[in-house]
């Protein structure tokens, strides 16, 4: 498959980071859940007390932001495969 080395390059990651923020602890998104990072979901519904005091290091949100992007590039080339 010609894009099957394709990747989001370090620009597209770094644009990325710069323009969502990183956000270093728990907090309730627009929808009333849970959610930190550059916007990962931790669980449907509001955050209790215990995970809006929880730090977050930059290490998991960049983790999780890592395995989103994986995921991501995954159902990509999932779906060019299928466009033959």
């Amino acid at each position: 498959m010609p894009n099957e080395s394709k990747k989001l390059s370090d620009a597209g990651w770094t644009a990325l980071r710069m323009r969502e923020g990183a956000v270093l602890h728990y907090y309730d998104d627009v929808a009333d859940n849970c959610t930190f990072g550059i916007g990962t979901l931790a669980h449907f519904g509001r955050c209790t007390t215990d995970e809006l005091r929880q730090p977050v290091t930059l290490a998991e949100v960049n983790s999780q932001l890592a395995e989103g992007i994986r995921t991501a590039q995954g159902a990509v080339k999932a779906a060019l495969g299928t466009m033959s």
